[in-house]
C-alpha cells in the first residue's frame, strides 16, 4: 500500500484533524480526534508508521482513498476524470432570453444592450433541439441574463416546447436560473417550477445597508434588499415543493468588515431552518467592465480572504454553506471547458463563457435559422479544458483539472495556472464546512 498524492489535511480550532482526498471529493471528508490527530498527521505526511493508527482509522483511510494499492496509478484515474468531465454526454445550454437588467450592481461586468431574444432565434433553438437532442443523454438549461425574469414570457414559451421535445426523445430535463430575485415572488416561482426550473442562484450582498449600495435598482428609488428578502420569505412559506434548491450568493467587499456576524444571524433567523436554501460567499473582485472602476477601492484581494472566513465562523448562528460542489471531482471546472456546453445570446450568437460577450474572439459561432449550430471548430476546441496548461500537477488537480477558467488562457493569453479561489483558502473553507455544516465524519 502507499499514500495517495491527492491527500490534504488541516486542523480546526479544537485541533482535530480534517482530512480531504481530492480524487474522491467531499464524500471523503473525515475527522480525527485531537488525541489521535498527531499520529494520523505523521502517517499521512509519510513520517509516521501505520502502527500509530487504530485499525478502524486505517480501514477508513483505505476505504476513502487516502491509502491505495502500490500498483495503482492515480494519473490514469485523473485522466479518466478529465475525459468524463469534458465529454459529459449531457447537453448543457445557457440561454440569455434578454441582456437587459433592472439592477446596476457596482461590480457588474455587463453593458446591458437592449436585446431580447427574437422569435426567429427562439424557433431556431427549438429546431436545433428537435434535430439533435437524441444524441445526448439529458438536457440542462441555465437561464441567464441580464435579468432573465424580464423575459418571463419567453422562458415559459420555450420551456413548454422544450419539455415536449424532451418527452418525445425520453430525455431527462432540468433547468436552473441565475436571477437577482427582485421579480421572483411566490407566484412567479410556482410558474417557473412548472418550467422545470428547480435550481436557483440569487445574490443578496449581506445586510440591507450594504446590499442596497452594491446592488441598486436601475430606475427605481427602492430598496432592492427589501423586495428580494420579501420574495424569499414568500417562497419559503408559500411553496411546499421540496425539490427546488436556492443558493444565496453573497459578494463581500471591504464594506462588509464588521458586518458579517449580523449577516449570519439575519439569514440564520430567516432561512436557516429550511434546507432548501444554502449559502455561498465570494469576495468582490475585478470581473471586468466599466462599473467596477468606481468601486475599485472596495475590492478584496487575496490577503483579505482569511479574515472573511474567520468572521463567517464566529458567533452562535450557523448557515448551510454550498461548497461541496466546487470541491468535488471536476467541480471547479467552468462549463466553458466542456464539449457539450454552449451559451446562446438573444441574437443567436454562440459563446462558451458568460463573462465576455463584448470580446469578438469569445464568439465561437451562430445558431442558424434552420436549427444548425454553425461553429468555428478551432475556436470551440480552444475552450476545452486543457490540463497541459498547468505544470504544477498539485493535490488539487482532480478538482480543477489544471484549467479551471479557460477564459484566462483563451482571452487573456496567460500561460500561468489559474488556481480556483477555493484552493487559495482551502484550510478556511474546510474549517467552515466542519463548523457550519458538520460535513466531516468522525472516524475514531
Amino acid at each position: 500500500m502507499k499514500l495517495s498524492k491527492y491527500n490534504y489535511y488541516t486542523r480546526n480550532d479544537n485541533q482535530e484533524l480534517l482530512l480531504f482526498n481530492t480524487l474522491n471529493g467531499t464524500k471523503s471528508f473525515l475527522k480525527v480526534s485531537r488525541e489521535n490527530a498527531s499520529a494520523a498527521e505523521a502517517f499521512l505526511s509519510g513520517k509516521g508508521e501505520k502502527s500509530g493508527l487504530s485499525s478502524s482509522l486505517y480501514d477508513e483511510l483505505v476505504k476513502w482513498g487516502y491509502v491505495i494499492p502500490e500498483e495503482l496509478d492515480e494519473d490514469v484515474l485523473l485522466r479518466a476524470i478529465y475525459v468524463d468531465s469534458i465529454s459529459d454526454p449531457r447537453l448543457q445550454i445557457t440561454i440569455l432570453p434578454t441582456e437587459q437588467c433592472n439592477f446596476r450592481c457596482k461590480y457588474c461586468y455587463e453593458s446591458f444592450p437592449d436585446k431580447v431574444m427574437s422569435e426567429e432565434t427562439q424557433s431556431a433553438l427549438l429546431l436545433f433541439l428537435k434535430k439533435n437532442l437524441g444524441k445526448y443523454s439529458a438536457l440542462h438549461i441555465s437561464w441567464f441574463g441580464g435579468e432573465p425574469l424580464l423575459a418571463l414570457d419567453i422562458i415559459e414559451r420555450l420551456s413548454e416546447k422544450i419539455k415536449e421535445i424532451c418527452a418525445f426523445y425520453r430525455k431527462p430535463y432540468t433547468a436552473s436560473m441565475t436571477t437577482n430575485g427582485f421579480l421572483l415572488d411566490a407566484d412567479t416561482f410556482k410558474r417557473l417550477l412548472k418550467c422545470n426550473v428547480i435550481y436557483y442562484q440569487i445574490t443578496v450582498d449581506g445586510t440591507k445597508d450594504i446590499h442596497d449600495v452594491q446592488r441598486p435598482h436601475a430606475h427605481l428609488a427602492v430598496s432592492t434588499y427589501d423586495r428580494v428578502i420579501g420574495n424569499l420569505k414568500q417562497i419559503k412559506s408559500q411553496v411546499k415543493n421540496g425539490m427546488f434548491r436556492i443558493t444565496i450568493r453573497s459578494n463581500f467587499s471591504k464594506l462588509h468588515f464588521g458586518k458579517i456576524a449580523e449577516y449570519k444571524k439575519t439569514f440564520a433567523d430567516l432561512l436557516g431552518d429550511d434546507k432548501r436554501f444554502r449559502f455561498f460567499v465570494r469576495p468582490v473582485m475585478d470581473w471586468g467592465g466599466e462599473s467596477v472602476c468606481e468601486f475599485k477601492d472596495n475590492l478584496v484581494d487575496g490577503s483579505g480572504l482569511d479574515a472573511f472566513y474567520d468572521a463567517l465562523m464566529s458567533g452562535e448562528s450557523k448557515l448551510d454553506f454550498a461548497y461541496d460542489g466546487p470541491l468535488d471531482r471536476a467541480g471547479a471546472v467552468c462549463e466553458a471547458g466542456k464539449k457539450n456546453a454552449f451559451v446562446i445570446v438573444p441574437d443567436g450568437g454562440v459563446y462558451k463563457c458568460t463573462c465576455h460577450f463584448e470580446e469578438p474572439e469569445a464568439r465561437i459561432g451562430s445558431l442558424r435559422s434552420d436549427g444548425n449550430l454553425e461553429l468555428d471548430p478551432y475556436a470551440a476546441a480552444g475552450w476545452l479544458c486543457d490540463p497541459s496548461q498547468c505544470k504544477v500537477g498539485c493535490f488539487y488537480s482532480p478538482v480543477c483539472l489544471k484549467d479551471s477558467c479557460p477564459a484566462v488562457r483563451v482571452l487573456k493569453q496567460e500561460k500561468k495556472s489559474n488556481c480556483p479561489l477555493e484552493k487559495r483558502s482551502l484550510d478556511k473553507i474546510l474549517q467552515l464546512l466542519d463548523r457550519e455544516n458538520e460535513a466531516f465524519r468522525r472516524v475514531d
